[in-house]
């Protein structure tokens, strides 16, 4: 008889636990997940007292083998004490994003000691295969990183580049908190430095890597620098003590764009940025020194026009004229004189430079002179429109709108007289034309 019963209970907990897909609660655990054989007892305590008999020896081996039967449908059931546990957990943590260092369960189990025992469990094998999933499934959810970067990348997409830190000088549309109150741009510096020394898991790394790439923060500095250099027509120095303030610069996000570019530059010097942005990079550097330095060569061209020489003869020219930069126009044509000299400048630099060093003031001196006749006319005047009817200066100007509007190539003499008769009247090119044929520019 006892072995009947036996059979039948077993059987009949096998058939409900492929149906319901866990193992029945003793009433006295948890009467929802409590389930009745017809005759009134509960299948949770009846697997218990088995389980218990199994331990001590007191079933015959053909019990064994059914109860085994039956146990092993386990390692494809949920863990309900588990389940329970972790549907409050993901209650608690729902609202906030992320799991509190100190959060404790309703029976008052610390969550971080539960979680430390079901990861255990589970690198043992000893959880399902349900619950596995599920359990990988929430680490991976509210780790700690993980819901760091989703907080990331939801903040960039909002700015449209990853936040800054927030200090003095930081531009505060670009600064950002985590739910948790604490500083997004703060955290993106900790874990570039923990990528750099290799202190993040791979993957880890992976996600950090991709959240870098997906707002590209050289990339987004290196479209702001070409604009800012555009604007200044220099390179930007660091924001240091003792720099020249009309020299520094900041990007958008208040960093110090001298300071960033020097960053750049010892990163690919010392082989850490490679690739497609270095590249990108150096290509930008190099294409804004070179027209810094056409901006200087022409400076200086224009200021010998309006002191009548180039001023490297002496120390004391050299030090008398600066350009909008800061540094000295004497400092800058003695430097290239002599690089000029031994031909180590490339070939782009060195016609430049041939260009002013090869200036000469008595070719040009009736310019020169014209030039200068119309600086003193238009203190006394509003505009050069009159002086374009005036016999002394009409036909100057006439000339110098023909050049404007029919060459093409100008070399750098020409460029330079053209912005200084701009810098006197901006509409100094249409002044007198109506009624002359006027050449098209191509």
């Amino acid at each position: 008889m006892r072995k009947s019963k036996f059979y039948e209970k077993i059987n009949y907990t096998i058939e409900l636990v492929d149906k319901i897909e866990y193992f029945p609660l003793p009433k006295h655990q948890n009467s929802i997940f409590t389930h009745y054989f017809p005759d009134g007892t509960d299948v949770g305590s009846f697997i218990s007292t088995q389980i218990k008999k199994l331990h001590n020896g007191l079933l015959t081996a053909d019990e064994v083998i059914m109860l085994n039967k039956l146990l092993d449908m386990k390692k494809e059931c949920r863990d309900i004490k588990f389940n329970i546990k972790i549907n409050e957990l993901a209650d608690l943590v729902s609202s906030i994003g992320y799991i509190p260092y100190d959060l404790k369960l309703s029976n008052g189990q610390d969550v971080n000691d539960f979680l430390r025992y079901y990861k255990e469990k589970m690198l043992n094998q000893e959880l399902s295969l349900p619950d596995m999933k599920t359990l990988e499934y929430f680490l991976d959810y509210y780790n700690n990183f993980n819901v760091k970067l989703r907080e990331i990348d939801m903040a960039a997409s909002e700015i449209g580049k990853l936040p800054v830190q927030n200090t003095k000088d930081s531009n505060s549309n670009y600064v950002r908190k985590f739910s948790d109150g604490t500083d997004m741009g703060f955290y993106i510096t900790k874990m570039r430095s923990k990528l750099k020394n290799n202190e993040l898991s791979s993957e880890e790394q992976e996600k950090a890597i991709a959240l870098f790439e997906k707002y590209d923060y050289t990339k987004l500095k290196l479209i702001e620098l070409v604009d800012i250099s555009k604007s200044s027509g220099l390179i930007p120095v660091a924001d240091k003590k003792d720099s020249n303030k009309n020299k520094v610069r900041k990007f958008s996000d208040g960093t110090d764009v001298g300071s960033w570019v020097q960053g750049i530059l010892n990163k690919i010097s010392n082989g850490e940025l490679k690739g497609e942005i270095a590249d990108e990079f150096l290509n930008i550097y190099n294409r804004l020194r070179k027209r810094t330095f056409r901006e200087k060569v022409k400076k200086t061209l224009s200021l010998a026009i309006d002191i009548g020489y180039i001023p490297y003869s002496s120390k004391t020219s050299q030090r008398k004229y600066k350009f909008s930069d800061g540094t000295y126009v004497g400092s800058f044509i003695s430097n290239n004189r002599h690089y000029f000299i031994n031909k180590k400048l490339d070939d782009e630099k060195y016609m430049l430079f041939k260009e002013l060093m090869n200036f000469d003031f008595s070719k040009h001196e009736n310019w020169i002179s014209n030039y200068q006749g119309l600086k003193e006319y238009r203190k006394t005047h509003n505009s050069l429109k009159s002086a374009s009817s005036n016999s002394k200066f009409s036909e100057f100007i006439y000339e110098q709108q023909e050049r404007y509007y029919s060459t093409d190539n100008k070399n750098i003499v020409q460029e330079v007289f053209e912005e200084k008769l701009f810098e006197l009247d901006p509409n100094w090119i249409n002044y007198g034309r109506k009624g002359r044929k006027r050449k098209v520019k191509s």
